[in-house]
C-alpha cells in the first residue's frame, strides 16, 4: 500500500501554516505568498 505525501501551505512571508492552499495569507495580507510544501512522518503513522 502506497503511503500519501503529506502537504501543508507555508507563506513565505510570516510562516502561517494552511491546510490548503488560498490567495492571500490571512496572518500578513500578503498575495500568492502560501506555497505547498511536502511534510515529513516521524515515527509510526497510528
Amino acid at each position: 500500500m502506497a503511503k500519501k505525501a503529506l502537504l501543508e501551505y507555508v507563506c513565505q512571508s510570516c510562516g502561517a501554516v494552511y491546510p490548503k492552499w488560498q490567495g492571500k495569507c490571512d496572518s500578513c495580507g500578503q498575495w500568492n505568498s502560501i506555497v505547498e510544501e511536502k511534510v515529513e512522518q516521524s515515527g509510526f503513522p497510528f
